[in-house]
């Protein structure tokens, strides 16, 4: 056996014997030789032996710097982390060898502390050393300043509770506010500031709940409890803004829901799924719909079946499809209402507006139009008995707006005067109407008082009067003024007395 493996061995006697700590890294070397007889010179210091971005051998304070620091991918990473807290240029100096020279290094930040470096047969010595004051903080203790200082001066209420409910810690804030309430801050555990039971009481890990301060004024914070040993930990964070912005949320739904309730159209909102998650009294009483079944949110296909099985839906010859079709409506791009007129089989007309929106839910509204289609369909009606009076007659009518435009003619006039207004490019006036009338009479001033009368330039008052058209034919005029500004302008091939004045009109 060479004489440095007994040399080895002897060393790690002495230092068992000596109980000093140390790990070992890799196969016994001379440099590890080296590295003990370093290390056990200074049992009692903070030292670190090191071999390029290896360490050898560490004292016992060393390695529990380490194990208190950030861990890192290895030890050496680990301790570059710890010291470049106290001393930032350690990782550009260990970046390249010594040289056999030695450096000390003073912390910028903690100005006990000094870091001596060493170069000894290839390796590296680094001690740390606290000069004036041994209890002066390491990177871990740094490092848990920080957070002290971070908790107390956090803006949030952060506190501690025994298992007894007693306040047993409290950082500033939490402190602030029992100061505010003119709580005695001298007397121990602190008065609390929220009931916290039902959330202690909660189970699983950390649970939050919206409490509200018990005394003075009322305010909202969003509690979150976390048990800790014995004890309880809560943060606490403002949730008034959140409270204002629910409560008015409510209001307004409520003043929503208000304002359905009392509308005459039927209701129907189906989200995107498809299920129907909002309705209206109105809804029920226009399909009678039973209450219960739409209380029990069913979809829309189910929706619409239903509505077929009471015979309030239009009949369709392929209801299936139809349904379909209108389960589609806002699966595609457009997102435009869909506004459609049912013809129920009990005689009622519904109109249907289907408004899809953005996010995948559709909006059903159902208007009982009935009375409005009645009246529509009863006045249309009444217009083309008169315009079929007005074409059987034989006299040729034409109305004019006050503004002179031509607004009706009946199929005496189109036969007369050989023109179809409809077919026009635009809408004819009375000065299109009476330069064609002169192209087939003769001359004659009558046209030029026509214009007149509809221009404001002369009185409004009824008169007759004769034309000659182009073949001979005499043929009586009259115009006649209304109420509503309107004139009648007609034309007959019997005789009529030749400019017959009657009463001025008035407006």
């Amino acid at each position: 056996m060479s004489l440095g493996i007994w040399a080895a061995v002897g060393v790690i006697g002495a230092m068992i014997g000596a109980g000093l700590a140390y790990r070992v890294y890799y196969a016994t070397t001379p440099k590890r030789v080296s590295a003990r007889l370093m290390v056990s010179e200074a049992a009692q210091e903070t030292v670190w032996i090191v071999d390029g971005d290896r360490i050898l051998d560490a004292t016992d304070s060393a390695e529990g710097y380490l194990r208190n620091g950030p861990h890192q991918t290895n030890d050496f990473d680990t301790l570059l982390a710890q010291l470049s807290l106290m001393f930032p240029q350690i990782g550009e100096i260990l970046a390249s060898p010594l040289d056999a020279q030695n450096i000390t290094l003073s912390s910028p930040s903690h100005p006990n502390n000094t870091l001596c470096l060493e170069a000894w047969e290839g390796l590296t010595r680094i001690a740390l050393h606290h000069n004036a004051d041994p209890s002066a903080p390491t990177g871990a203790q740094s490092e848990l300043t920080l957070l002290r200082a971070t908790v107390k001066n956090a803006p949030y209420l952060l506190w501690q509770e025994s298992s007894d409910s007693d306040v047993i810690w409290a950082n500033d804030a939490y402190l602030g506010r029992i100061s505010a309430q003119q709580a005695d801050l001298r007397t121990w555990p602190l008065p609390p500031l929220f009931a916290t039971e039902t959330i202690k009481n909660a189970r699983g890990g950390a649970a939050t709940r919206r409490l509200k301060i018990t005394e003075g004024q009322e305010q909202w914070f969003d509690v979150t409890c976390v048990h800790h040993d014995e004890s309880y930990l809560f943060f606490a964070c403002p949730a008034d803004e959140i409270v204002k912005a629910e409560r008015s949320l409510h209001d307004f739904v409520q003043t929503l829901t208000k304002t359905f309730a009392e509308l005459p159209t039927g209701l129907a909102i189906f989200n995107r799924d498809r299920e129907l998650t909002l309705f209206n009294p109105a809804l029920s009483d226009l399909l009678n719909m039973p209450v219960d079944m739409l209380i029990g949110r069913p979809k829309m296909p189910a929706f619409f079946d239903k509505m077929r099985e009471l015979r309030m839906l239009p009949e369709q010859k392929a209801y299936a499809e139809w349904r379909d079709g209108f389960l589609s409506i806002g699966t595609q791009d457009s997102i435009e209402p869909i506004c459609q007129t049912w013809d129920i089989p009990n005689g009622s007309t519904f109109q249907v507006t289907a408004k899809p929106h953005s996010e995948g839910a559709i909006t059903l509204m159902f208007e009982d139009v009935t009375q409005q289609v009645s009246s529509t369909r009863k006045n249309r009606s009444a217009i083309e008995q008169h315009r079929a009076i007005l074409d059987a007659s034989p006299e040729a009518i034409a109305v004019f707006d006050p503004s002179g435009a031509l607004t009706f003619c009946n199929a005496a006039y189109r036969t007369m005067w050989k023109v179809d207004p409809d077919a026009a490019f635009g809408q004819m006036t009375v000065t299109d109407c009476t330069r064609h009338w002169a192209e087939l009479s003769d001359p004659t001033p009558l046209w030029g008082d026509i214009r007149d009368c509809l221009n404001g330039a002369a009185n409004r008052e009824a008169w007759t009067d004769q034309i000659q058209m182009k073949d001979g034919t005499q043929t009586a005029l009259r115009m006649t003024p209304l109420a509503d500004g309107r004139f009648v302008v007609g034309f007959m091939t019997s005789e009529l007395p030749t400019r017959a004045r009657t009463i001025e009109l008035t407006q």
